[in-house]
């Protein structure tokens, strides 16, 4: 795949990194990720993954926004109030990056359903061996329904897809990383110009 002017121009505090480079821009924009909740993890993740270039990126989530989700949820607004947390984070989402492909997923992952909703996300294809490249759980009853525990995704995952899963974590770690450098050398260039200014 080739970038655009536009692709190059979005992700080349990215590109210019030695531990991604253009091949790993590249990978990012062909992984694909789904978020299962989008409340107070759900959402920055979901903002930071987009910004990122993640090619694909699902949400999985049945509530509605309420006033007291604000404080925490960043991606939602006042005016969002009452509307499905998943839609509207997509639609907020595709303002912040358009090169990325949505998708939104307007219910309760239940052991019943999570082969059918997985499977809507994945091409249609069984999760058993899935073009998936990760799947973030947030929502605060998966730690109690456990419903992912009804397929077979962590036992056959292969080894391609657990790589560029710890890829992507290098990657996440190593733009943090370089945010606080940049944050210190601006830190230090405004004290400069403080000095210079009083001497």
């Amino acid at each position: 795949m080739k970038f655009t002017k536009k692709q190059i121009e979005r992700y080349s505090r990215q590109i210019i990194l030695k531990k991604i480079g253009v091949i790993g821009q590249k990978k990012l924009l062909k992984s694909s990720v789904l978020i299962v909740g989008a409340g107070g993890l759900g959402s920055p993740i979901a903002i930071y993954l987009t910004a990122l270039g993640i090619g694909k990126i699902g949400i999985i989530d049945k509530d509605n926004i309420e006033i007291s989700n604000l404080s925490r949820q960043i991606i939602f607004s006042t005016n969002d109030i009452k509307k499905n947390k998943s839609s509207t984070a997509i639609s907020k989402l595709k303002k912040l990056n358009p090169d990325i492909q949505f998708k939104s997923f307007n219910k309760k992952l239940t052991k019943k359903n999570v082969c059918d909703q997985t499977a809507k996300y994945n091409n249609g294809k069984a999760f058993s061996r899935p073009t998936l490249d990760s799947y973030i759980e947030v929502a605060n009853y998966i730690s109690k329904t456990k419903p992912f525990n009804n397929i077979t995704l962590l036992k056959e995952k292969d080894k391609k897809s657990t790589q560029r899963i710890e890829e992507l974590n290098q990657i996440i770690s190593q733009l943090q990383e370089e945010k606080q450098n940049l944050a210190f050398e601006n830190y230090q260039l405004q004290e400069k110009i403080k000095f210079l200014e009083n001497n």
